[in-house]
């Protein structure tokens, strides 16, 4: 079964690539066990892997092969497969060769999602990233070192579920340091045997001759889901979205509502955005223990601030609506100069979205920390708000529903009846996750929804193809001289005109044309000749008006426009005997 489902997603990616480049690749399937409890991710495969359409064969697949034997795992106990699923190339200038290249960010963003589905298919108790590239990949942090990552244990929740993912480092299958070898082996075969028996990872130290390596991974439930805490105690988590400057009034604010909340025997967790190196993930996994929350920051000059925004838009791009559900908001705003209650009614507007729920507030105007620090009222003040805030959350009250929380959308549709329209409500089901539409009114009802919706795409294609035809027309007319407009416009009239007619373009020479008229037949050619009837001066501007028929002969000749000279009737009966406005 699984094996099947791995097998139509790379039907489906390969199809979607032949779409896209018109190339027809040739993808390298991964292998291997496909109940495996570990899986192992290179980057790109090479040219050896492409041939065989298997991941690490040749020079690739030895050293491998021994890690994996060192580890008493059989390659067909694991599962092996690559980020990138074709081998990236060019053509070397110099000799003509192939030879593979990195692959583009486009093509890793690609092939992520496909590789995402593949793991949750696989399931895996670990991960073994090889290089910096897949790590980065799943993490989507570009600025992982592997020498700083190497050997740590990381968290990530997939599809609703947290894998545990071992950065490793492809230095290490390089045989020549054999010390170091040894050492990332003991470390990775402890790791592989704690997932195998699904036990949870402990501090624990592999002691060598010359290093220490320490694997101190967090601790992790399986699946952030909301449930009442068995504790009487209540676990906060503390925000700062500040820059984390001394004279900040917010850091002492915070650290006021850290004291009494820890008086209150609450556990706290706090994160420091400006420090740039909190984990979202760890976040979350927090955040499925937590039942209270304090965001904090300081408006500068207009809005949340750069730190908090970049947060709340990872929250919205990684998290899950269950993540935050019912979660208490205690939002700390402070302004150095104005707007905060601005800042603060998008900060609850947001969280209210993500699916929390509003438990106070804390709204100020400070300009220097020392004014909050001396300033006893304040500080009492905040210790009330905050009193009130752990009542709240410890005391789990309820809220009434708000219209944003429960991210409705009212609609007025319609229906072609005069005075009766359609009202649909677009709610967020919190418990499967999907929108649902209810309708409401006896006289609201779409009987045949399909067939409303098929009429308006097909007038919405209507309107299209009149647009597009327009432009067509004026994109060829735009293409043909003036001698050709004036042949395919020519009528002809109710009397044979036979004249010949000198037209002089005044501010470009090079477009002075001639048009001959004898016994109702038009001939219209460039160049100038001296036995005409008629000459007709106007400027390219005007020209291009009468050819597009926003502007009549007779018209611009009485506006001073077109100057003539000759036969002056001629001039009169010209719009006759052309349509120009078609």
């Amino acid at each position: 079964m699984k094996q099947a489902k791995i097998a139509e997603i790379y039907k489906e990616c390969s199809t979607l690539i032949t779409e896209q480049t018109q190339e027809i690749h040739q993808l390298v399937l991964g292998t291997g066990n496909y109940d495996a409890g570990v899986l192992i991710i290179g980057d790109v495969p090479t040219s050896e892997e492409e041939d065989a359409g298997i991941p690490f064969v040749g020079r690739a697949g030895k050293p491998l092969n021994d890690c994996l034997e060192a580890l008493g795992i059989k390659k067909e106990d694991a599962y092996i497969t690559h980020l990138v699923k074709y081998r990236p190339y060019k053509i070397n200038e110099k000799t003509g060769r192939v030879v593979t290249r990195a692959p583009k960010k486009e093509e890793i963003q690609f092939f992520l999602p496909y590789l995402l589905d593949e793991i949750g298919i696989i399931s895996p108790k670990i991960i073994v990233t090889l290089g910096a590239m897949p790590l980065r990949a799943l993490m989507d942090d570009n600025r992982l070192q592997m020498n700083a990552e190497h050997g740590k244990v990381r968290t990530k929740y997939i599809n609703n579920r947290v894998y545990k993912i071992l950065p490793f480092s492809q230095n290490v299958l390089d045989r020549d340091d054999d010390e170091v070898h040894n050492e990332d082996i003991e470390v990775i075969r402890k790791l592989i045997d704690h997932a195998r028996v699904d036990k949870e990872i402990v501090k624990e130290e592999v002691k060598t001759t010359d290093s220490v390596y320490t694997i101190s991974p967090k601790k992790v439930k399986p699946k952030p889901i909301k449930t009442e805490q068995k504790s009487s105690k209540l676990k906060a988590i503390i925000i700062y979205g500040g820059d984390g400057y001394a004279d900040d009034p917010t850091l002492v604010a915070i650290d006021r509502i850290s004291n009494v909340l820890t008086e209150l025997n609450t556990s706290i967790v706090r994160f420091d955005l400006y420090k740039d190196n909190y984990d979202i993930q760890e976040f979350f996994v927090e955040l499925s223990e937590a039942r209270a929350v304090v965001i904090a920051t300081t408006v500068e000059w207009l809005g949340i601030g750069g730190y908090l925004q970049l947060f709340l838009d990872k929250c919205w791009k990684y998290g899950n609506k269950t993540y935050f559900s019912d979660v208490y908001l205690f939002g700390v705003v402070i302004s150095k100069q104005h707007y905060e209650r601005d800042t603060y009614n998008h900060l609850i507007k947001s969280w209210e979205l993500l699916g929390g729920v509003e438990g106070g507030n804390i709204c100020a105007n400070i300009k220097k920390s020392v004014e909050l620090e001396t300033n006893v009222a304040m500080l009492n003040s905040i210790d009330k708000k905050t009193e009130e805030f752990y009542r709240i959350a410890h005391q789990n009250r309820p809220n009434l529903p708000t219209s944003i929380r429960n991210n409705k959308i009212f609609m007025e549709v319609s229906s072609g009846k005069e005075n009766d329209y359609t009202y649909t409500e677009t709610v967020w089901d919190n418990n499967n996750g999907i929108a649902r539409q209810d309708y409401e009114g006896q006289d609201t009802f779409i009987p045949n929804y399909d067939a409303f919706m098929e009429k308006q795409q097909k007038d919405i294609e209507d309107i299209a193809n009149l647009f597009k035809q327009k432009l067509s027309t004026k994109e060829i007319q735009a293409t043909k001289t003036e001698p050709e407009i004036f042949k395919a416009a020519f009528i002809g009239g109710e009397e044979a005109v036979s004249c010949k007619i000198q037209w002089i373009i005044n501010d470009r020479a090079n477009k002075n044309f001639v048009m001959d008229l004898r016994n109702g037949r038009l001939s219209v050619y460039f160049g100038a000749v001296t036995d005409f009837n008629t000459i007709i001066h106007l400027d390219e501007e005007v020209l291009g008006k009468v050819m597009d028929g926003k502007m009549t002969v007779q018209r611009a000749f009485m506006t001073g426009e077109i100057k003539a000279k000759g036969d002056f009737t001629i001039v009169y009966k010209l719009d006759g005997l052309f349509d120009l406005a078609k």
